[in-house]
C-alpha cells in the first residue's frame, strides 16, 4: 500500500524515497503524522482539507479545493455562511441586498 500526496494541479509528483525516516505508524485513531518536511515542503498547514481516494491498494490524498456554489468556478473562494462563493459571486450578493 502506498500513501500519495497530490495537489490538484498539473505539477510533477514528487517521491520521497523509502527510508526508515519515513516510516509511519496508525495511532489509536487512525491517525498518520505527515513529517515536517513533507508538510513545509507541499505547503501543508493545520486545518487543510483533502479528499482521501483509495486506488488499487494506495491512498491518495488530495487537497480539497472548494468551488463557487452559484458558478463554479474555484478562484477567489471563500466560506459564506454554509456555502461557498467566489469574489464576484459574492460581490454581485452584496449588490443585491444593498439593492433591497
Amino acid at each position: 500500500m502506498s500513501l500519495i500526496i497530490a495537489k490538484p494541479t498539473r505539477e510533477p509528483r514528487v517521491t520521497i524515497e523509502p527510508s526508515t525516516q519515513n516510516i509511519r505508524s496508525v495511532d489509536e485513531l487512525g491517525r498518520i503524522v505527515l513529517p515536517k518536511t513533507v508538510r513545509e515542503y507541499l505547503g501543508i498547514y493545520p486545518n487543510d482539507q483533502f479528499e482521501i481516494i483509495m486506488d488499487k491498494g494506495n491512498i491518495i490524498l488530495v487537497r480539497h479545493s472548494p468551488k463557487c456554489l452559484a458558478c463554479d468556478d474555484d478562484t477567489n473562494v471563500e466560506k459564506v455562511h454554509k456555502t461557498f462563493l467566489c469574489e464576484e459571486c459574492r460581490e454581485a450578493v452584496k449588490g443585491t441586498l444593498v439593492g433591497q
